[in-house]
């Protein structure tokens, strides 16, 4: 029905079109030829129409046929045309669904690397401070160890034990120049 309509449409474009490419119709043999039978103009059988490259088609019923082509063609590219359209567009529907996807992850990473990086300065300022209380008592425990050692001599003078005084204050002297030497190098460089 559709194809019908069309074909009616492109003969009376046709009549129009030829009606207005340089036809006479003072030409006897052009103009309406009495009643032939058939009730028609003569002329459409002789009207040529030229097609886009220029070319003059032989009858109105060839270009008639022609253009019901080139509709045809039209119809297969614009319903091509609409199908990838509608492809394209599930497609971006489909990249803007899972760009939202990725946006929350962003979003959710972001926060986690947040959380985590707060959680690193704690602990390092936790570390800062169990430094800092272990080099303070450092000393103390020095001062500890030296009564210790003193306590020992004494309870060895005690028992009956023979203590060289010049090795006990060398085995002191040692020990606490060592352990200076190892609170220096663990001392934070400010």
């Amino acid at each position: 029905m559709r194809r019908i309509a069309m074909l009616v449409y492109i003969l009376s474009l046709a009549g129009i079109v030829s009606n207005g490419c340089g036809v006479s119709y003072s030409d006897p043999d052009l103009l309406m030829a009495g009643n032939h039978g058939r009730g028609q103009a003569t002329y459409l059988d002789k009207a040529a129409i030229r097609n886009e490259s220029g070319v003059e088609t032989a009858s109105a019923m060839e270009a008639a046929m022609e253009w019901s082509n080139r509709y045809h063609q039209v119809s297969s590219d614009r319903d091509l045309l609409q199908r990838e359209n509608r492809e394209l567009a599930q497609e971006n529907q489909k990249i803007k669904t899972e760009l939202d996807q990725l946006k929350f992850n962003l979003t959710r990473a972001e926060k986690e690397l947040s959380e985590a990086n707060d959680m690193m300065m704690e602990m390092t300022q936790a570390l800062e401070k169990w430094k800092t209380d272990v080099l303070g008592f450092r000393k103390e425990m020095q001062m500890a160890q030296k009564v210790q050692l003193e306590a020992l001599i004494k309870i060895l003078k005690l028992i009956g034990g023979d203590v060289d005084k010049e090795l006990v204050t060398i085995d002191i002297m040692e020990n606490q120049t060592a352990k200076v030497a190892a609170e220096n190098q663990n001392a934070p460089i400010e």
